[in-house]
């Protein structure tokens, strides 16, 4: 199938269009079955996407690249894939539905990322929790 073995790559663009600090975010475990899909930045610059590893099904994930090192006091690169919720359900629909649109940002005016997802309507905190609103 298409998404098989799909990888999602993050990279600096320079001006003249070269490619280059390339990193693999998503599917390049040989040991970590996954498919990720849907990649998109939030207004803080953080990298969101679904992909089923782990548990099977597709949810939503965040991808972490900086860190600030307190003690050396700077900023270390890392590349850590972050479970933002997992339930045993899917946050997206099958890959040859096309256009679909499976989660987006809410602006807020605080220091939070609330997102909305397709599952059913929820408001998902990316401090790992989420409010089921009630139809």
């Amino acid at each position: 199938m298409p998404w098989d073995k799909a990888q999602l790559w993050v990279g600096y663009i320079s001006k003249d269009g070269d490619i280059s600090q390339r990193i693999c975010v998503a599917g390049g475990d040989p040991m970590l079955v996954e498919s990720p899909s849907e990649p998109k930045w939030s207004s803080k610059g953080e990298l969101f996407f679904i992909t089923d590893r782990k548990s099977g099904f597709w949810n939503l994930y965040k991808w972490s690249s900086l860190m600030w090192h307190a003690a050396a006091n700077r900023i270390e690169h890392r590349n850590e894939v972050v479970s933002i919720y997992s339930i045993d359900a899917e946050f997206t629909k099958p890959f040859w539905v096309f256009g679909a649109s499976s989660f987006d940002f809410i602006p807020t005016n605080g220091n939070n990322n609330l997102i909305s997802c397709s599952y059913r309507l929820v408001v998902v905190i990316t401090r790992r929790f989420m409010n089921e609103i009630e139809m």
